[in-house]
């Protein structure tokens, strides 16, 4: 459309000037009468064309509207979480903050977002970075307070003895002798000889 209007412009007659009028007064009103013609036309072509664009800025903002309406459906059904108006704004706060810590986004290109499958994305990602830091904070809890080598007890060469009092080593060669009786006997005498 514009280029119609460049076309009538590049058409257009010279204005006249006061010189022409002196030299040629009878050329000089007939070109003023053209040069007025075709700038009456040109201006009636201009104020049509701005009509028919607002017309299409209208239809351009039904048509975004009805389009952002369907996506806020389809998010509600794939992510019924986000169905609410007040919940999606939270999230989107919440992810576009995520988005400029993480990534490097800027705010406002995570705000803008219209798509309901890159919505989507960016609350999977959010879930993701957020059970992330969770089990980081869970593993950093389970850890020792000190960290390093735990000295351990370790027993000393010699016979095993235990110190609670009840159990020598008599008294294991007795109760092993005790339930090996006949041909288990010669075997309960060596292994109490290796023990």
């Amino acid at each position: 459309m514009e280029f119609a209007v460049d076309v009538l412009q590049a058409m257009m007659p010279k204005r006249p000037t006061y010189e022409d009028a002196q030299t040629d007064p009878i050329g000089y009103m007939q070109a003023v009468a053209a040069y007025s013609e075709a700038q009456n036309t040109l201006s009636t072509i201009q104020q049509r064309l701005s009509k028919a664009g607002e017309g299409t800025k209208a239809a351009d903002a039904s048509d975004r509207n009805e389009a952002l309406k369907l996506e806020f459906e389809n998010l509600g059904k794939k992510a019924p979480e986000l169905a609410k108006v007040e919940a999606y704004e939270k999230f989107i706060r919440r992810a576009a903050q995520s988005g400029a810590d993480f990534y490097g986004f800027d705010p406002r290109d995570i705000a803008g977002l219209t798509d309901h499958r890159m919505i989507l994305v960016m609350r999977d990602a959010l879930a993701f970075r957020e059970a992330q830091a969770k089990a980081t904070k869970m593993a950093a809890k389970d850890q020792p307070a000190k960290p390093g080598i735990q000295s351990r007890k370790v027993m000393q060469p010699g016979a095993a003895s235990h110190t609670n009092g009840k159990l020598d080593r008599r008294s294991l060669d007795t109760a092993f002798a005790k339930a090996t009786r006949g041909d288990d006997a010669e075997l309960a005498r060596m292994l109490s000889a290796v023990l």
